[in-house]
């Protein structure tokens, strides 16, 4: 259902389900690489060696609870985050349907 809400959003609802699988396999993986980025820099030298012990065995849910548990406003960072790369893909999406009615 949140697959489809955000394809709907996007406006990709006409492309082809598999194209639409990708991109949404990709803006996940985006997503998820920004999400870390950002929690590392916010991470003290302690946090941070604490990860480098978890991070190989620790489930993606543990390492969330990680972050949370360590980093003030976690959750509205991924929110923001979130919002902000699909805002990004809007931009992205609408200039290209704009140029290709050109």
């Amino acid at each position: 259902m949140l697959q489809q809400n955000i394809i709907q959003e996007l406006g990709l609802q006409d492309l082809p389900e598999d194209t639409q699988a990708e991109i949404l396999a990709q803006m996940g993986e985006v997503v998820l690489k920004r999400v870390l980025v950002n929690s590392l820099e916010q991470l003290s030298e302690n946090d941070l060696k604490e990860f480098e012990k978890i991070q190989e065995t620790a489930t993606p849910e543990e390492i969330e609870e990680f972050f949370n548990s360590k980093i003030p406003g976690y959750e509205q960072m991924v929110t923001k985050i979130v919002e902000d790369y699909k805002n990004e893909f809007k931009e992205t999406v609408n200039g290209l349907k704009e140029s290709l009615e050109e």
